[in-house]
Parts: structure tokens; sequence; C-alpha cells
């Protein structure tokens, strides 16, 4: 239903922002720029995805055999408080990767009726960091409403069409950001005030991205990626992206040679690029077998540029992806966190199986400042040429000093010559989840109906009784008397704490839990005294065998300061006041429990 109605306010954007083309593309009309002078901003009018909406309506001519995606991190509507946490790392999956060439992901901000897009891009990883250029923490206080989209561009697109899927999350400052007043001249000599540059010294043909501040942003060299190594044949298209959008960009790539001197000989260049794409067929005639090459992006009016990117060709033909990563913080040992990290590995090559038999190859743990972890995993299994993912998942324990953990496979070297082919890939998740349990946030007691009666004629024992309703099952339970307090009046009509039983104590056999009266219970045995009362305690614990649910009966015996002999609640008025901390196990193989405190107040009378 969500993506129904996303799709349908998409329409809605095209109708009042592009005309459809008879490809079925759209021909989007310029942005209109709407002012505040108060805050210039530039805004878009369209709802939605704005990366490529022709790419969205084809998705529409979706079948089992395509591919969907799903955000899976963040959940759709999250929030945030900028002061107490880092911004989110967008996590998403496919659930036919291997028909993806790409995803484009969007940020949008919405104000009011207005959405304003703060970045736009293209990645082949399946996460996405929040951008540099957009500032987390606002500089007023207040709460900010976003929308993420990533869209899946298909390899088969005339087939399937490009799916596409979005979240909402919101932010609140508290705290805002204070702008600097003061001026700054930037490296190009443009001046910056109040923490932005100004819009009228961009000059020429150089526009800002819709909602982004002035930044010189570098070019992103995407596929091939970095040395990895490929026949001849399937080297796939040179691929990149901007940080930003650059209105009437052109683009140049250089591929050159790398010779076993050391230098580099340039064996193909083009220019005047309008895409952020080249395909490989035009540059496949110019390469050698055996060889390694470096190519590197350049844009010409800005001067900007990819860093250096290499690649081989040769017999070598492997790909190892490691994508759908997930962590979950299993809890605390002392001082450090146990993480459970799952994965799946996707191999594919016509040069040799991917196997982790020799020194050095195998799983390989990380640190943000590249210390080795120590991790448990099963034993990793050899993976086939033929395109085949294998899922694992591992256990680390970090000490409180590690922020992000990287992990990565490295196998064997398929190539028995000195020509090395081996297959590797790594990741670094940089969002730890919190391990602090929140658990009990979302388990709530009702124990609304305890009443109090004197238990005897003595005046110094009373029952508490009631019900305890508990929103989950629970399997077991341990209540403990934690304070309590009197006062008689007059005064002189008690002598207080007379015996141990009269000093806030559970009394047995009289105490009972869900109506079972055998109760663990933790009381006084190491002086070995004659007078020690093995039926009172402080603490009783019932445990169940089985998952209670509903109301679970309880009555509790509790001594108290009674009055003097002879004297009765008309002429001893005593006040109470018990407090009194249950916690009930929800979790029986974990031993997980939740604490609550009930305090009662009644009188003798």
């Amino acid at each position: 239903m969500k993506k129904l109605i996303l799709l349908y306010f998409l329409m809605l954007g095209i109708v009042s922002t592009g005309q459809i083309n008879p490809d079925g593309t759209v021909k989007q009309p310029p942005r209109e720029t709407k002012t505040n002078p108060r805050n210039p901003t530039s805004t878009s009018g369209s709802i939605g995805i704005g990366i490529d909406l022709g790419g969205i309506i084809r998705s529409i001519k979706r079948n089992k055999n395509c591919n969907q995606v799903e955000v899976v991190f963040p959940p759709n509507k999250s929030k945030y408080i900028t002061d107490k946490t880092n911004p989110p790392i967008f996590r998403w999956k496919s659930s036919k990767s291997d028909l993806v060439q790409f995803y484009k992901v969007e940020l949008v901000r919405i104000d009011g009726k207005e959405k304003t897009i703060l970045y736009q891009g293209e990645t082949d990883q399946t996460q996405f960091s929040w951008p540099d250029e957009v500032s987390w923490r606002s500089e007023a206080a207040g709460k900010i409403k976003y929308e993420f989209y990533v869209m899946a561009v298909a390899k088969n697109a005339d087939t399937c069409g490009n799916d596409v899927d979005g979240i909402e999350f919101s932010t609140t400052t508290e705290n805002p950001v204070v702008a600097d007043t003061n001026e700054d001249e930037t490296p190009d000599g443009t001046t910056q005030k109040g923490g932005k540059a100004l819009a009228d010294t961009v000059k020429g043909d150089l526009t800002l991205g819709v909602g982004q501040s002035q930044k010189t942003d570098k070019i992103i060299a995407i596929t091939p990626r970095n040395n990895a190594s490929f026949k001849k044949e399937k080297l796939p298209d040179f691929t990149w992206r901007v940080d930003r959008i650059i209105e009437n960009a052109n683009f140049k790539i250089e591929i050159s040679e790398v010779l076993p001197t050391g230098t580099t000989e340039s064996i193909f260049i083009r220019e005047n690029i309008k895409e952020t794409r080249l395909s490989a067929k035009e540059v496949v005639s110019k390469l050698k077998d055996d060889a390694q090459y470096v190519w590197k992006v350049s844009e010409t009016f800005t001067g900007i540029s990819s860093n250096p990117s290499f690649f081989t060709t040769g017999s070598c033909d492997v790909d190892l992806q490691l994508t759908n990563e997930t962590i979950e913080c299993l809890g605390y040992e002392g001082d450090n966190r146990r993480y459970k990290i799952c994965f799946s590995s996707t191999y594919q090559s016509t040069t040799g199986d991917l196997t982790f038999t020799n020194t050095g190859s195998g799983l390989f743990v990380y640190d943000q400042s590249n210390n080795p972890l120590s991790a448990t995993l099963v034993s990793l299994q050899p993976q086939p040429g033929p395109t085949n993912t294998v899922n694992y998942c591992f256990e680390v324990l970090v000490n409180p000093g590690v922020t992000s953990i990287g992990f990565g496979l490295q196998g064997d070297d398929l190539d028995p010559t000195p020509i090395t082919c081996q297959p590797g890939a790594s990741l670094m998740i940089n969002d730890l989840p919190n391990c602090l349990c929140d658990d009990c946030d979302s388990i709530n007691l009702d124990y609304s109906n305890f009443t109090v009666s004197p238990q005897g004629t003595a005046g110094n024992q009373y029952n508490i009784a009631g019900n305890i309703t508990a929103n989950v099952p629970i399997y077991g339970m341990e209540i403990q008397i934690q304070t309590y307090s009197y006062t008689a009046a007059p005064a002189a009509c008690s002598n207080g704490v007379t015996s141990i039983e009269e000093s806030g104590m559970i009394l047995l056999p009289s105490t009972s839990i869900n109506n079972v009266t055998n109760l663990q219970l933790f009381n006084e045995t190491q002086s070995g005294s004659s007078s020690t009362n093995n039926n009172a305690s402080k603490t009783v614990k019932y445990l169940s065998t089985a998952p209670i649910n509903g109301p679970i009966p309880i009555n509790l015996t509790v001594g108290l300061p009674g009055p003097l002999p002879g004297f009765d609640a008309t002429c001893c008025t005593i006040n109470y006041r018990v407090c009194v901390k249950i916690k009930v196990f929800y979790d029986r193989e974990g031993c997980k429990s939740c604490t609550f405190t009930k305090c009662i107040d009644f009188t003798n009378k």
C-alpha cells in the first residue's frame, strides 16, 4: 500500500512538472526556484523521488522474476534527537541483487507542502551514509521531517523496470549549532558569511544542487571497482557519480596502462561526456591481456576529479560481494560489548572456486583503526564459480573504544603463476547499535487492585493481596520488601521493632505467589542461632516451568511494628508505608527480567 500511495503522488508530480516522452521517460522542465528573503533556499515543486521518474513508471511492469528493493534501516517514521545521536546509515536490500546495475539515492527535506532535495547520488553498495554537505544538527531548535528514497536501476530495465522504495523520518535539535557570523574567504575566492556561501558569487554554468550548499566535491568512481580483475570481454561499463548537481556538465575520462616501470601510458581519452557513464565496448579493443590499468574522471568546468581507480585484465575473472549485512548487540560482558553480525557472500568467477584453505585466507575482522578483532564463526564454505550466495553470521567481543567494526573475506589465490588472482571483499559498519537493554520500555505491570488487611489479632502482621498482570508472558517473579516506614499516634503507644519478624519481613508459610506457598526465599542461616526464623525473609521468588498469562494472585504476609500489648487501633493509630520491588522474568532462556516498584500506604484501623 505504501508503494501504491507513493506512486500515486509521483504521477501527480509528473503531471505538474514534466511531459512523458514516447519511450516512457519524462521530459523535465527547468526547476522553479522560490526565495525566502530571510533564508534563501531552492525548492522543488514535484513530489517524491526526482532522480528517474521515467524509471519509476517503468517499474510498474513488475513480475516475480524482477528485483524488488526495500529500505530496511532506519525503520519508517523513525525519530532522532540530533544532540544525542549520530546520523543513521541507510540500508536496503534487493530480492534479486544480481539484476541490479547500481542504486540511486535521494534525501529530501519536507517543509509543509514544499520538498527540498538535499542530495542525489549513485552507489553500487546497499548502504548510504549521511552526506557531509547536509548538516545533521540544525542551526535552529525544532523538528525537521525528511524522506529518503532508493531506486534499484535494473540491468533488464526494458523487461522489469527500476524499483523504488522510500521512508520518512524526523530529527529534533534541542541545542542548535551556532553559525559563524564572521566572513571568511574560501579557497576559490568566494565569500562566506554566517557559515554559508553567498548565492550571488556563483558564476558561469555552475549551479548548486537543489538545497545544497556550495562545496567542491570529488567525483566518485563506481565501476570498474578499484583493484578488481576482469576478462576483457566482461569489463563493466565505466560509471561514476558526483555529490552535487552540475548543470551542463562535461566529463572527461582518461584510461592509462600501468607499465612494469611504474609509469603510466595513456591509451584512451574521451571528452564532452554528458552522462555519468561510458560504455566498456569503446575501450575493450584498446586493452591488453594480463595488464593493469588506471582510470580517472574529471569535470572540465569545475575542475573536480575522481581519485585514480585501478583494474587488471587477464585470465583472472572473479567477483566477490558482501551484502545484506546486519548487526545485533547481544549484551555487555563486563565493560565489553558482544555483537552478532550476519552477511551474504555472493561469488561469481570463470577462473575458479572460492576456497579458504591457504594461510592468510578466511574471515578477517578489524576496528576503525584497522586493529584485528577476534571473532567466532563456523567454518567457511567453498563457493563454486557459477553465481551463488552463502549466508554467514559471526560474533565479536569489542572493548569500549571500538566505534566501528569492519570485516571481510579473503579467498585463496586461484592462479598458480606469479600473477595473483585472489578474491577478496570487505565492509565497514560505522553505526554500532546501542547495547543498553530497552526491552522493559515495552513491558507493563498492572498492580492497581492491592488491598491490605490484618493477619491475626496481634496487630503486627498484615496481608497484602491482589493480582499482578503483565502485558507479556512471564516465567517467574521475585518480590522484595525494599523499604518500610511507620508513625504511631501517640508515639509512645508502640515500642517499634521488638523482633526480626516485625522489621518489614515477608513471613511464610502464609505468603503465596500464583497460589504456590513453596517459594524460594533468602534468609539468615549463617549464624546458626536457635532464634533464627527460617520462614522470615526480605525476598521471595517463584519460578514456573511454563509461561504465565493473565492475572497472577499475590498474597504477602508482612511483619511490621505494632502497638503495645493492650492497645488497639482506636487508641493507637499507626500509619504504614511499604515499598515492594517486583522483578518479573520474561525470558526463561536468557534469564532476562524487568523490575518495578509499588508503594502501598495503609493504617491499622
